[in-house]
């Protein structure tokens, strides 16, 4: 490989790691200071500051989405991203640790031995890695705020048996509660209190947290201040069904564990495979690929381990 084209290769790679790095470490510095003011004041997540995740606008509906471009949708996507995995990150600094898994990776694998398609499959790999391990941070998310849901709900229903109003009993969760909820709720007490309405915040809750029982619990809310009713008795059997519904859950994730682990080592096996024969023994991949019969041989493999992991995942799906 030329002595030039590597210099200017590796410049590039340690220069966007290096930005990427220091974009990271700028939004937790923002971050950290806007909580400290916060606590200052004593106004912890209801300040107007706000740092890079709570200062982004929130999605459009999928009308407004369906007419943007490819490029808008997965620049959304990354929004979408950055704010249900919870993270005090920019969309762009994700997409620039994603380019620079896919550097480092890549890059590290041409440079040991510069072949396309192990360039490729690295660089593909580091993108795999760096946005795996935000879709695992957003379910664990996902996953906390679910099972903290029940409580808030029972919290709200006290409250508004009380005698506190819908506005107060939501401001009370959102100081009373823990994170990631406790944040979402404070964040829907600061729009209430600047005059939003209620459908708008609650609308506005759901983009931020995914839930169906979240869903559910603003559709109450929004039905009850239009057209009044008995919120806390309907609170009240909400957080029963809410409760089933993560009691089946549970039961269900138990009883397909053994299934979803097998899968995964299925999954895993071949591309494990793949890459042992493109480091160590790269000439049989070599004479594969440079065969017509073989690398027909190896898409239809890929096309039917893509097709047994989508059947297998629509088996294992469950709507909750």
């Amino acid at each position: 490989m030329d002595s030039t084209l590597l210099t200017i290769s590796l410049t590039a790679s340690i220069t966007l790691v290096i930005a990427t790095v220091a974009l990271s470490f700028r939004d937790q510095w923002a971050s950290r200071r806007r909580l400290a003011a916060e606590h200052a004041t004593g106004q912890v997540g209801l300040a107007a500051p706000a740092g890079p995740a709570t200062l982004r606008p929130l999605p459009l509906s999928p009308s407004l989405v369906s007419t943007r471009s490819t490029a808008g949708k997965i620049d959304r996507w990354f929004d979408r991203l950055t704010i249900e995995s919870g993270v005090d990150l920019l969309p762009v600094t994700l997409f620039l640790m994603a380019v620079a898994g896919a550097l480092l990776v890549g890059g590290s694998l041409w440079v040991w031995q510069p072949v396309w398609y192990s360039a490729a499959l690295g660089g593909s790999a580091g993108v795999v890695l760096v946005l795996g391990l935000f879709l695992f941070l957003r379910g664990r998310r996902r996953r906390a705020m679910q099972s903290q849901l029940p409580d808030v709900m029972q919290l709200i229903a006290q409250a508004v048996r009380a005698g506190e109003s819908a506005d107060q009993a939501i401001a009370l969760v959102g100081q009373s509660a823990i994170k990631p909820l406790g944040i979402e709720f404070r964040r829907a007490a600061r729009q209430l209190d600047m005059g939003l309405s209620m459908d708008a915040a609650m609308r506005s809750l759901v983009r931020r947290v995914p839930l169906t029982e979240m869903r559910i619990f603003a559709a109450t809310l929004r039905v009850q201040r239009k057209s009044g009713g008995n919120l806390p008795g309907t609170l009240e059997r909400l957080v029963q069904v809410v409760r089933g519904r993560i009691s089946y859950e549970r039961q269900f994730l138990a009883a397909t564990a053994a299934a979803r682990t097998s899968t995964l080592v299925i999954a895993m096996a071949a591309p494990t495979i793949i890459a042992y024969m493109l480091i160590w023994r790269r000439d049989y991949v070599t004479a594969l690929l440079q065969m017509p019969q073989g690398q027909a041989i190896l898409g239809l493999a890929i096309a039917l381990q893509v097709a047994g992991l989508a059947w297998i995942y629509r088996l294992l799906k469950s709507d909750f």
